[in-house]
């Protein structure tokens, strides 16, 4: 009995990241829930893509460069059924491959100089460590030059090799002798070559994290810099090869490029089968397998598959067929001056680049101050976290699929498929206007992202964490909350403040409701934040606005620990969200407060009012930092046990800048903001997890 799988899919259709949260990646599985990326996507077909409710995409990434011919290409498609039915033997292991002999000898036409002998591998990063090694092995040396921001893989060799910390961290001490030096700095190159220890330098030709482009003349020039040192130059074309620049390889840009090493993967097989290859010099070769006992010193088990070289084959032809080299150069450029009209009309977009269907947006701080509070207050918040605010809406409001360049930079990556038409760039195009159209406006960008992030948390019902002392089987499966009874109240439950007690008679409703402790955090962290913008725009309107917006916020933070505490939905997770949401919201505040300093309108005593007003929060602050100290020591506040504590005085400081514009005279002063500041960074610092 075969297995049925269309039925096993049907069955289980719809539990794609509770099945990945168990058994998978749960990280990356809450990632995608949390910027709304958590989508069930059932069927592929060119650049688009269909999910379990119909609902169609215009996929940007195309599988982060796989699917140059869009997915389930027929050419490629029918090539594997054919094979399949011929029952074809593959990895014999002891035998020479008809089909990767062909597929080789096909690859080599393609090459803009003379590479004579291809070695294939499952994937980009082991055709990296295959380039390690034969550089090597052929130079006898051990040093290999890789550029900042570079990737190349993370397997352990090319992770040695990669150009961003953020990969790096915690798989300390990498593979010796790999030194960095700056993209597109031929200087740089020159000074390490001069050593005379370099195996090697390894470069994308264009660079995926960030899409940087090379000045003309520097690819060239550094392999003729490699070849004059002795050291080999090895093209990583692993996401730009393959046509997708408008050249078979993103070098050919650059006229006369020598390689002695290229690289290619992704979409070599049409995105059907993990395949690469690795084509170099026949000498290079004769070194690294220098005799009969070295004939299979360096092999790889699926490296020659004949699935892999079928789709090889066909990829290739299907190429060549519908002229998908010339396409890209075309999609590219429509894309790119279509992106670049917008850039004098939207501050946000700081520079436009792109090779074929490389395209990278990248975004700037506005000029403007409202624009530019926003910005600041999302970079305060989360270096990665601006790029965001465009691919969300572009997925949630337009269906179109894209993501960041890298971490750390506000950059927007495309890379569409070789075969959209007029009618997906212009979808693109437009959907893209509209957002910035709508990231322009007031309250911005910070608003916007947090809503949004806001609105996914608490109508998101996917986290499933289980409250303390319960196990995750008891969990209901489409709900992340326990149906918990109904608690009496207790003599411990009728203390407190009088915020608590309030707070507690608030949330007692909520306790058999789906409703979590994270998604009441998530509402103060999206007050919080309404509260900075409002504080930012420095006028008493707005900073009455930005008052009763904080005393909301206040009082949502001691409703969640309510919540919590009395319903038991509670986890570690959870208390690190309402750690990281308080401490947000704090330093958005000051931020806010901060940057309203150049908006105020309250003439020239302001000085003097901001001296006063900027002293008595700092003693405010001073006097709820000394409470939280005895707190945490099981000492009483003030020297009692019970009634008015450091969480009164703090709902109390909303009021006080809501209905006395204490807080509007501090935005009028440059004297009285720092030392506001000075004792609101003071008072941060004392904060710790209960």
């Amino acid at each position: 009995m075969h297995l049925d799988l269309k039925g096993l899919l049907a069955g289980a259709q719809g539990k794609n990241y509770e099945l990945h949260e168990r058994h998978i990646n749960p990280q990356f599985s809450k990632v995608l829930r949390t910027i709304g990326f958590d989508h069930c996507y059932t069927r592929g077909v060119g650049p688009y893509l269909w999910d379990d409710k119909g609902n169609k995409y215009l996929d940007m990434i195309a599988g982060y460069g796989v699917f140059n011919l869009g997915r389930n290409h027929l050419s490629v498609k029918q090539a594997l059924i054919d094979y399949l039915n011929l029952d074809y033997p593959g990895l014999v292991q002891m035998e020479a491959p008809l089909l990767s002999g062909l597929l080789a000898e096909e690859l080599k036409k393609r090459m803009p100089n003379e590479l004579e002998i291809v070695y294939f591998t499952s994937s980009g990063a082991e055709g990296v460590e295959t380039a390690i090694k034969f550089a090597r092995c052929s130079t006898k040396r051990s040093t290999i030059i890789h550029c900042k921001k570079a990737f190349h893989g993370l397997s352990n060799g090319a992770l040695a090799l990669n150009g961003d910390q953020s990969f790096r961290k915690g798989f300390d001490p990498f593979l010796p002798n790999c030194r960095m030096i700056p993209f597109n700095d031929l200087n740089a190159l020159e000074h390490e070559l001069m050593k005379g220890d370099v195996a090697g330098f390894i470069v994308e030709p264009v660079q995926g994290k960030g899409v940087n482009l090379p000045s003309h003349g520097y690819l060239r020039d550094a392999a003729a810099l490699c070849r004059r040192q002795g050291a080999l130059f090895i093209a990583d074309e692993v996401q730009s090869g393959m046509g997708r620049t408008g050249r078979f390889l993103a070098l050919e840009h650059d006229a006369d490029v020598d390689p002695d090493i290229v690289i290619l993967s992704k979409s070599l097989s049409g995105g059907y089968v993990p395949v690469g290859a690795v084509l170099t010099r026949r000498w290079i070769y004769d070194r690294v397998f220098s005799s009969l006992d070295r004939a299979v010193v360096h092999s790889s088990t699926f490296g020659q598959g004949g699935m892999a070289m079928a789709a090889g084959l066909a990829t290739l032809s299907t190429m060549d067929e519908f002229d998908l080299i010339a396409q890209a150069e075309s999609i590219g450029k429509k894309l790119g001056e279509g992106l670049q009209a917008m850039q004098s009309r939207y501050e946000l977009i700081k520079d436009i680049r792109w090779r074929g269907c490389m395209v990278g947006i990248e975004f700037g701080a506005p000029r403007s101050l409202g624009l530019r509070t926003g910005w600041e207050m999302v970079h305060a918040m989360d270096s990665n976290l601006f790029p965001q605010a465009i691919t969300m809406p572009l997925l949630q409001d337009h269906r179109v699929l894209t993501q960041v360049a890298g971490h750390n930079i506000d950059v927007i990556k495309l890379l569409p498929t070789l075969v959209m038409n007029d009618d997906d760039i212009h979808w693109f195009l437009n959907s893209f206007e509209d957002v910035m159209q709508k990231m322009e406006k007031f309250p911005g960008p910070a608003w916007d992202v947090l809503s949004r992030l806001g609105k996914i948390a608490v109508t998101n019902r996917g986290r499933k964490i289980a409250p303390q002392g319960v196990s995750p089987e008891i969990m209901q499966g489409q709900t992340d909350t326990v149906q918990t009874a109904s608690i009496p109240e207790t003599k411990a439950d009728s203390g407190g403040t009088w915020v608590h007690r309030l707070a507690r008679r608030a949330v007692k409703p909520l306790v058999n409701t789906p409703v979590t402790p994270n998604d009441l955090t998530t509402l103060r962290l999206v007050t919080g934040v309404a509260a900075a913008v409002a504080f930012a725009m420095g006028d008493y309107f707005w900073t009455a606005w930005g008052g009763l917006l904080f005393v909301i916020s206040a009082f949502l933070d001691r409703a969640d620990g309510e919540l919590a505490r009395i319903s038991g939905k509670t986890s570690p997770e959870g208390h690190r969200y309402d750690l990281i949401s308080d401490i947000v919201v704090t330093v958005l505040l000051f931020i806010g407060i901060g940057i309203g300093l150049s908006n105020s309108t309250l003439g020239w005593w302001a000085p003097l009012l901001g001296i006063i007003s900027g002293a008595s929060v700092a003693a405010i602050f001073w006097v709820v930092t000394r409470m939280e100290q005895k707190s945490r020591k099981g000492e009483p506040a003030f020297g009692s046990g019970k009634g008015f504590d450091a969480d009164d005085v703090l709902f109390i400081v909303g009021p006080i800048a809501w209905l006395d514009d204490l807080i509007a005279l501090l935005l009028a002063s440059s004297f009285g903001a720092p030392l506001f500041l000075l004792f609101a960074l003071y008072h941060l610092k004392q904060m710790k997890p209960v």
